[in-house]
């Protein structure tokens, strides 16, 4: 039979083994253990030390549920983990701490989900993940911050699609997109703001068609373009807009033919352009409404082929 003994010294438990093919190395310094119960619950509490670090543990149970927690000190670094169970659901937390940064760890579990929360933080910056999951669908979230800028992401899914959303900051401006997707087509938006100006960007595709919006502002102008294209044809609108002026073009293209219109406005006068062709002929039509200060007059020009 193995001993356990603290003779000589009564601060170290001494553990030899008997008839075993392993060496006799089992020998704790400084170890207390406590007992306690009372109508709260029951407790125990562990303390170890030894060359390696230290160790303390505390356990407690009662009606409402269990509780573990582990302390752990060494030259590397310092730990702690924190286990709670009830009805309700279950919960573990992890703190680290070294020379190279801190970590904390949060799981958490019941009968809605599962969560998994990580916190790292050292002297390049910090760093927070969110995982949650249950019936209805999984959602990831990162955080990052540091001294270039800091970043988010968003990542969801469920039986309805899949979503992605990447918020950018820094000192050059800021950034977020975001995708979707499911069963009826794909979206994705662009949207980037700084000092100079704002710019919007949307891309969305499904069994009908795809289209392109791009949508830009600063202090010196403003820009619209849309593009369209699905099996009857495509389209593309482009409207700008600055101090001197604003134009619209308008161009559209199918199997019957093509056209296109211009507008144009400014402080002078306004032109407008009508351009039609198909496959039974061209046709030509160009008006031209224009007014200044001085003159102010109207041209109507015709032109058609068959």
């Amino acid at each position: 039979m193995s001993e356990l003994d603290n003779c000589p010294s009564g601060s170290a438990l001494n553990l030899r083994f008997r008839r075993c093919s392993f060496e006799n190395r089992g020998k704790f310094e400084s170890c207390a253990i406590l007992l306690y119960r009372n109508r709260l619950g029951i407790c125990a509490i562990l303390l170890y030390r030894n060359r390696l670090g230290s160790c303390a543990i505390f356990l407690y149970r009662n009606k409402l549920g269990s509780s573990a927690i582990l302390l752990y000190r060494n030259r590397f670094g310092s730990c702690a983990i924190f286990l709670y169970r009830n009805k309700l659901g279950s919960c573990a937390i992890l703190l680290y701490r070294n020379k190279l940064g801190s970590c904390a760890i949060w799981l958490y579990r019941n009968k809605l989900g599962n969560c998994v929360i990580l916190l790292y933080r050292n002297k390049l910056g910090i760093c927070a993940i969110l995982l949650y999951r249950n019936k209805l669908g999984s959602c990831a979230i990162l955080l990052y911050r540091n001294k270039l800028g800091s970043c988010a992401i968003l990542r969801y899914r469920n039986k309805l699609g899949s979503c992605a959303i990447w918020l950018y900051r820094n000192r050059l401006g800021i950034c977020a997109i975001l995708l979707y997707r499911n069963r009826l087509g794909i979206c994705a938006i662009l949207l980037y703001r700084n000092r100079l100006g704002s710019c919007a960007i949307l891309l969305y595709r499904n069994k009908l068609g795809s289209c392109a919006i791009l949508l830009y502002r600063n202090k010196l102008e403003s820009c619209a373009i849309l593009l369209y294209r699905n099996k009857l044809g495509s389209c593309a609108i482009w409207l700008y807009r600055n101090r001197l002026g604003s134009c619209a073009i308008w161009l559209y293209r199918n199997r019957l033919g093509s056209c296109a219109i211009l507008l144009y406005r400014n402080k002078l006068g306004s032109c407008a352009i009508w351009l039609y062709r198909n496959s039974f002929g061209g046709c030509a039509v160009l008006c031209v409404v224009y007014f200044d200060k001085f003159v102010a007059g109207r041209l109507y020009v015709s032109c058609c082929r068959s």
